[in-house]
């Protein structure tokens, strides 16, 4: 926790000193600052690149509710920076919660993303799998330090390359080795959730059509097969569906249909007879 601006400008100062000397060493910082008088925080985080300048320096975008009621959201915007390793990006631990707002990373084809967390108990391991989700929805290398929580380096298909456990004992550091992944392509960031919106949509046409008036279904379902019978679609040897009783159901609609017709032709004979043998014929037909 930082009280003011003099902190701060001191520790970008020591830490520029310590990279003053390095041509790929970046550090990444999170801690909360006091902003002026009025009691409330941001949650900061900033990556120095070699050198000790800043690559990026913003501020948590979506603080917990509840638990982070005196912090002040920044900007819902992701940085970029450009390094050896490849394209960096970054965000603190509840953001990752909100993909359509980490998606941006995959839209600008990130490699590696950081993150900073501050998770514990059951919580932190359920966070973390939920964090991971992110690395495969779009396409890039996930770098996750976490206080009292799970900390792991995540490949872009999902893959746990290294992790370990941060409790409340002694400091855990992780020193992983890993080759760094270009960025992968993902459909996630282009078209979010939509194939989930299609699925919702088609099972609600289903369920509504599995509740229709069973003389609605009759009628439109059972002419529209009398029709396809008649002209021919359906021959002796084809089965409808694969079972006994549908196919029952059918032959018995197209009887119905035949004998329907019969009685219409029968019908029109007799007139024809009773109008040319005189009314006793008519009524005897």
């Amino acid at each position: 926790e930082l009280y003011s601006e003099e902190e701060e400008h001191a520790l970008f100062s020591n830490v520029s000193d310590m990279l003053s000397h390095t041509n790929k060493t970046h550090v990444a910082l999170n801690y909360f600052k006091r902003v002026g008088l009025s009691g409330n925080w941001t949650n900061v985080f900033v990556l120095m690149r070699p050198g000790g300048a800043l690559a990026w320096n913003t501020a948590k975008a979506f603080p917990v509710p509840f638990v982070e009621d005196d912090t002040r959201a920044g900007p819902r915007t992701l940085p970029t920076y450009t390094s050896p390793f490849g394209k960096l990006s970054g965000a603190s631990c509840f953001d990752l919660d909100h993909p359509y707002f980490i998606r941006a990373a995959g839209r600008d084809a990130v490699d590696l993303f950081l993150q900073p967390s501050w998770t514990w108990g059951a919580l932190g391991v359920r966070h973390f799998e939920g964090d991971r989700i992110r690395a495969v929805e779009n396409g890039f290398t996930l770098i996750r330090c976490s206080s009292d929580g799970v900390s792991a380096v995540v490949s872009p298909r999902g893959e746990i390359l290294a992790q370990t456990l941060d409790t409340a004992g002694p400091q855990v550091i992780l020193w992983p080795t890993i080759a760094v992944s270009p960025h992968v392509f993902a459909l996630y960031p282009y078209i979010g959730f939509t194939l989930e919106m299609v699925s919702v949509l088609l099972c609600t046409c289903v369920w509504l059509c599995a509740f229709a008036h069973e003389d609605w279904v009759r009628t439109r379902l059972l002419n529209k097969l009398d029709t396809h019978w008649t002209l021919g679609v359906w021959t002796s040897g084809d089965t409808w569906g694969g079972e006994a009783e549908e196919r029952e159901v059918l032959v018995s609609s197209f009887h119905d249909s035949r004998e329907s017709l019969a009685l219409e032709c029968c019908h029109g004979h007799g007139e024809e007879r009773g109008g040319g043998g005189g009314e006793g014929a008519g009524e005897r037909d």
